[in-house]
């Protein structure tokens, strides 16, 4: 199965025109670095992107997926994920992890991002996150 990446877009289906609009990129090679998906994914969304809507919601998603181990590579192309990509990614996950998540970006990313997940109504993640797990705790009186 090849790599692929989709790019989504929706405005309110109350909306007055509704506009629903997806489309799938085939990537040349699979890759793990973050530049050519990004890059991939601006592709897409310049062809779907209708100026003057309101858009509801924006989704991206990778078909695909295979262990590094098992990348069938393109007879055609060389641009594969390399050993230079691999170490560029490794050196950026070990600053934002060392530094904290954000503090080294691509630029197409942007400085800021004037909007936030709303999270109020998000499930407690008591099963994937420690410092989410309840701790109950026992008064020490003898009865």
């Amino acid at each position: 199965m090849a790599a692929c990446l989709q790019v989504s877009l929706e405005t309110s289906r109350f909306s007055d025109p509704y506009y629903y609009k997806g489309i799938t990129s085939h990537l040349d090679s699979p890759t793990a670095a973050t530049g050519p998906l990004i890059r991939a994914a601006h592709q897409g969304l310049r062809r779907i992107f209708k100026e003057g809507l309101r858009y509801k919601r924006a989704g991206v998603l990778l078909t695909g997926l295979s262990p590094q181990e098992q990348v069938q590579l393109n007879l055609f192309n060389r641009a594969h994920y390399d050993g230079r990509q691999k170490a560029l990614m490794a050196t950026l996950d070990r600053i934002n992890e060392r530094f904290g998540r954000g503090t080294v970006r691509l630029g197409a990313e942007g400085l800021q991002q004037a909007w936030a997940m709303k999270q109020d109504r998000r499930s407690p993640r008591y099963t994937t996150r420690w410092d989410e797990v309840p701790v109950v705790r026992a008064d020490a009186r003898p009865g």
